[in-house]
């Protein structure tokens, strides 16, 4: 009664069907194992089973591990059994009733039907024209090499904001950067405010020409010091700003000296000793030109490297104006975006060649020599590449010997190391051997002494 009473709660049979039952237990095969499964009538899912073991079970034939036994909608317990190959289950239209068929099994996608989205897949053209370059590339704005050029913005101007005086001979006008016609006297090599507008930039070097100009030249030395930062694939650019009156193409060369740091011959290497043209400059715009190469089999390379722009003959005659703005090199194999250091480094890199030092802001004491007429003075500065072999006075400067003021007939460079350097001021006064002197400006703002260690 136990097991019948568990079997009516289960299925809710009629007391009318317990007899009956009973009998056919009793025939039915001994050891067998049946299990039904109960199913949900409204998710069709398998949520709980009834198991015999034992003497007693049902005879429903031999069970199969993988036979389902599921319940329809008026409640008739089924159970589906392993057919042959290529049967597949199938729900009625009803959805009340779960069927054999004989087909090949597929599997179909539960993806909402989209042709947009299955064609864009399948689709193997390249619809986005993605570039092998684009491949994992870094937005422009994050790729970023420092500038192996010092002053490339030109934010330093030590000596002058203005020369009218650059010809044929080598001349530096901003720092860093000297400038030399091929014939010629340029009319003037000014600081501009005229820029890029790319808002990097607070000055440019203009060039303004004159009658008989023919080339120009800007360029810039690298001492042998820094070559391991250039020899490998380097990339130079430079904004170049054409007010000629038509286009023009700039050459670019690089050269190396015959001996270190020693830059009085020099010897192109690029392009078989000719320089490379750069991009064509419009006239009045802005344009940004660039090179790329590997420059690590330069000849003498290790004794340092001349990167020299040239604007072409005709270009800066007489009312023509060209602007130089962002000059870069790069250890890159690319073009990177260019970014200014602040002035107060950009001025420390600079120093280490040249530094003007104003005698209206700084006085030195010395002691009287046994040159009545002179004293030696110490002036330290900042570290230079070497010790400066000469100096030049600017303005008017004074001595206060023994109380009085006298002006400095003449100054010379007796000795220097890399941070200071002796210097004999002359005067007329006749002063007591070992009397303390001042020097300093002659009331003079632009008084100064430029102690100069470039290439």
């Amino acid at each position: 009664m136990k097991l019948f009473d568990r079997i009516n709660k289960r299925f809710n049979w009629n007391l009318k069907w317990a007899v009956p039952f009973l009998l056919l237990l009793s025939f039915l095969a001994i050891g067998a194992t049946v299990e039904l499964l109960q199913v949900d009538t409204t998710t069709r899912r398998c949520d709980q089973a009834v198991k015999f073991y034992g003497d007693i079970g049902f005879n429903f034939g031999s069970v199969q591990s993988a036979d389902l036994f599921y319940n329809d909608d008026s409640g008739k317990l089924y159970r589906l059994i392993k057919g042959s190959a290529n049967q597949i289950l199938k729900v009625n239209s009803g959805g009340t009733s779960i069927g054999y068929e004989t087909g090949t099994p597929s599997m179909v996608s539960a993806e909402p039907a989209n042709a947009n989205i299955q064609s864009h897949i399948s689709n193997t053209s390249n619809p986005h024209n993605v570039t092998a370059s684009q491949v994992g590339a870094l937005p422009a704005t994050s790729a970023y090499v420092p500038n192996i050029l010092i002053n490339g913005n030109f934010d330093v101007w030590q000596r002058m904001t203005d020369s009218t005086a650059v010809s044929t001979t080598r001349t530096y006008v901003p720092d860093r950067f000297a400038v030399t016609t091929g014939a010629g006297t340029l009319a003037h090599v000014i600081q501009s405010t005229t820029t890029p507008a790319n808002n990097l930039s607070r000055y440019s070097l203009e060039l303004q020409g004159a009658e008989g100009v023919t080339t120009v030249d800007v360029d810039q030395r690298i001492e042998a010091a820094n070559i391991h930062m250039v020899k490998g694939t380097v990339s130079f650019s430079a904004y170049v700003y054409n007010g000629s009156g038509s286009a023009f193409t700039p050459t670019l060369f690089m050269g190396t000296p015959s001996a270190s740091d020693n830059f009085t011959t020099v010897t192109v290497r690029n392009n078989g000793g000719s320089g490379d043209a750069l991009q064509e400059c419009a006239d009045s715009a802005w344009t940004q030109v660039s090179w790329t190469a590997d420059i690590s089999a330069y000849t003498d390379l290790a004794y340092g490297l001349e990167v020299r722009l040239q604007i072409p003959s005709g270009s800066l005659v007489a009312s023509d104006t060209v602007r130089l703005a962002q000059v870069k090199l790069e250890r890159s194999s690319t073009v990177t975006v260019f970014l200014p250091l602040n002035y107060g480094d950009e001025l420390k890199r600079c120093v280490r060649y040249f530094e003007r030092i104003s005698a209206a802001v700084y006085s030195y004491a010395g002691c009287g020599s046994n040159l009545v007429t002179g004293a030696y003075v110490w002036i330290p500065f900042s570290f230079k590449r070497i010790a400066p072999t000469s100096i030049t006075v600017n303005g008017n400067w004074r001595c206060v010997v023994s109380g009085t003021g006298v002006a400095v007939s003449s100054s010379s460079l007796t000795s220097s190391c890399k941070n200071s350097a002796l210097v004999l001021f002359n005067y007329s006064t006749t002063g007591t051997t070992g009397d303390f002197v001042i020097v300093g400006g002659n009331n003079d703002a632009t008084a100064s002494k430029d102690f100069d260690s470039e290439l």
